[in-house]
């Protein structure tokens, strides 16, 4: 999560042989990184043993909360890029606060038996700093930062509209291009405000053979058994150059064109684990194993290589497969994390929305409709994406004219709408609809559209948006209850956004003032926590995204409901009650409550504490219902409770501000 902090994920082991010392320091939702180092040499590029395939290293990692981990470790030769040395990594996403811990096993002397603990706080800076992007589990078409908002994948891999030698994002890794043509597309990608970049790391013959060779050798004469550290040092410069811009690295191990659908599982898996060891432990990560698979790859061989790379897939990255053009072929696989499809880089906008629309059928999971086109900036590809978006896609991967489109995504909730063309009763419209609140209607020639509002109350404002520059503007108001008639304000497609207006209350006065410093009378309200809460864990400066009215007694006009509902929205609250669902926003909290509060931001929506032994305080009893919450709280070194001889907690106890502060300040860092 965005927490603004300066404190770093500190590793306090970093082994030479048997020896510890200081390592350097990351934060949460970094990469701590554990360096080992073998008692004997070898050379990345020739001689025996070959560290590639005669090591066997992994790490049993233990998190904070007492997940575990097996992961993976690698050789990196010289640690710095050069092929001899004696150097293996062990690379850790951390992203729990607190002390991570680590044993190793190894048929390699010196590298097996060792182990180490490394301490978490504070968190990464930038698009990363609410973790990575991950299946919504509220809504499962969709995607979103695991602790943060929800995000639209942008990326335009096929990029005709630009110069040689930057057109294919895919050859990003190549060895034919420079650092200064890599910046260059970065720079590119970012000026039309995408958050993707498609990378091979394999590639021989696609792209008129701007290959990509991530072995020793060259494309066409290349050792399969052995991978060349100093270009694998540039992949993951380049990658973390991607977070650091916030950008989405979507890694592919096998380009099309290259007669990879050849190669034994053996070389096919060796590659899968040497990526995903070196790279999945980057947040901006995700994988795809191949591009057209059908060139070479069996049905079988696909299941046997994706469970495969599942199996070394610790950190939980999206994993998928794309395919030649039609369906997604493995849509209820266990192992398809997302449905990565092409459309047609020769169909029309209608045969692309109707190609989505098919494929979101086929299962409750992300649909990414990355192929539909070469990129040029013209019309017919700025349809193509705009019918990819209404038809509930969540990313594309080509298209044209697309920081407009970036831009409309930001700021619609997109992620609560699903297909429901049948509400344009006339005209030429596709249509997304959280029906009776929100509204998106594509007209893809402009026109006169008729939208059915007859199953919705209240007034709507209407805007027109203009997918070719971007931009707002006014289309009057109108009453729900009806089919209600809207013309486009001039030629070519446009986009029609209608959202419910609220109430019509006046706003709430603002939130009271903080209480004097030190004051330990002073109650806080469960509205002042979700504020002050997300400051700790977004940054001082963040603003979210406006409310929407999902608790009955929090209208969008409340000084804290968009606070609220950035705390509902990623699982940190549920709420105070139901039917209707309310959040009581003038209550104050107790310290029970806040051990809830507290725990979730640290590991998410879905964490669960491990069972309370009902020993660490005389006043909680294992079967209180937050016994758990409040163990590991002060497991965690956040608490002592509120009393000694006995040690108790008080966990009815309502929290003061001067609390408040200073268990934020304990998790967080935050003054």
């Amino acid at each position: 999560m965005a927490k603004r902090l300066s404190a770093g994920c500190a590793l306090l082991v970093l082994l030479l042989l048997a020896t510890a010392r200081a390592g350097v320091a990351v934060t949460r939702f970094d990469t701590a990184e554990i360096v080992l180092r073998s008692t004997s040499s070898f050379n990345a590029n020739s001689g025996t043993p070959n560290p590639f395939t005669s090591v066997d290293l992994t790490a049993r990692v233990t998190a904070p909360s007492g997940r575990v981990y097996t992961v993976d470790g690698f050789f990196d030769g010289d640690g710095n890029g050069g092929a001899i040395g004696n150097v293996f990594k062990v690379r850790v996403y951390a992203d729990e606060i607190g002390t991570w811990s680590w044993t190793t096993t190894s048929n390699t002397a010196g590298l097996t038996g060792q182990s180490g603990t490394f301490s978490c706080s504070g968190t990464l800076t930038g698009a990363f700093a609410t973790g990575p992007v991950v299946d919504n589990p509220a809504r499962p078409r969709t995607l979103m930062y695991q602790y943060g908002r929800p995000v639209y994948l942008l990326a335009k891999f096929l990029d005709t509209a630009a110069p040689a030698p930057i057109q294919f994002s895919h050859t990003m890794f190549s060895e034919r291009l420079t650092d200064a043509n890599r910046q260059a597309m970065l720079d590119r990608h970012l000026g039309m405000k995408l958050n993707k970049i498609d990378v091979y790391l394999a590639n021989q013959g696609d792209y008129s053979a701007v290959s990509t060779t991530p072995w020793v050798g060259s494309a066409g004469s290349s050792d399969r058994q052995r991978f060349d550290l100093a270009r694998w040092r540039m992949f993951e410069s380049w990658v973390l150059k991607m977070r650091a811009a916030g950008v989405v690295t979507q890694l592919w191990f096998f380009a099309d064109d290259s007669s990879f659908g050849d190669l034994p599982d053996a070389d096919r898996q060796r590659l899968i684990k040497y990526g995903m060891a070196r790279l999945s432990g980057y947040v901006n990560t995700m994988f795809t194993l191949a591009l057209e698979w059908q060139e070479g790859w069996s049905t079988a061989e696909v299941g046997t290589n994706m469970n495969y790379l599942q199996s070394r897939n610790p950190w939980a990255r999206l994993i998928s497969i794309h395919g030649t053009e039609g369906d997604f072929s493995f849509p209820t696989a266990a192992w398809a994390d997302y449905m990565d499809t092409q459309g047609g880089n020769d169909a029309g906008y209608a045969s692309i929305h109707a190609h989505g629309l098919r494929n979101r059928a086929l299962a409750a999971k992300p649909l990414i409709q990355e192929e539909f086109g070469l990129g040029s900036e013209d019309t017919a590809h700025r349809q193509k994406a705009w019918a990819a978006f209404t038809a509930g896609a969540a990313g594309t991967g080509t298209g044209a004219y697309l920081a407009p489109l970036a831009s409309f995504v930001s700021q619609v909730p997109f992620e609560r709408m699903d297909p429901a063309d049948g509400l344009a009763v006339s005209g030429n419209a596709y249509v997304l609809a959280e029906q009776g609140r929100t509204y998106v209607a594509y007209l893809y020639n402009g026109g006169t559209v008729q939208l059915n509002l007859a199953g919705a109350s209240g007034t709507f404002s209407a805007q027109w948006y203009d997918p070719r520059v971007g931009g707002f503007s006014s289309a009057g108001s109108v009453s729900g209850g009806a089919t209600r008639s809207f013309t486009a304000p001039a030629g070519g497609d446009w986009v029609l956004y209608v959202q419910q207006t609220g109430t019509t209350q006046p706003p709430a006065p603002p939130p009271p003032p903080p209480p004097p410093s030190g004051d330990p009378g002073s109650l806080t309200t469960r509205a002042q926590t979700a504020v002050a809460l997300v400051k700790a864990i977004y940054g001082s400066g963040f603003v979210p995204r406006p409310a929407t009215g999902v608790f009955a007694d929090v209208p969008v006009t409340h000084w804290a409901a968009g606070y609220i509902e950035q705390l509902y929205r990623y699982g940190i609250t549920t709420g105070c009650a139901t039917a209707p669902l309310r959040f009581c926003p003038d209550a104050n909290l107790s310290r029970a409550e806040i051990a809830t509060f507290l725990l979730r931001a640290n590991h998410g929506g879905s964490y669960t504490p491990p069972p309370a032994t009902g020993t660490l305080f005389a006043d909680v009893a294992s079967t209180y219902w937050a016994a758990s919450w409040i163990e590991q709280l002060f497991r965690q070194g956040l608490t002592t409770g509120c009393a000694t001889n006995p040690a108790r907690y008080c966990p009815t106890t309502l929290l003061t501000t001067t609390e408040l502060s200073t268990l934020l300040s304990r998790q967080f860092g935050t003054p």
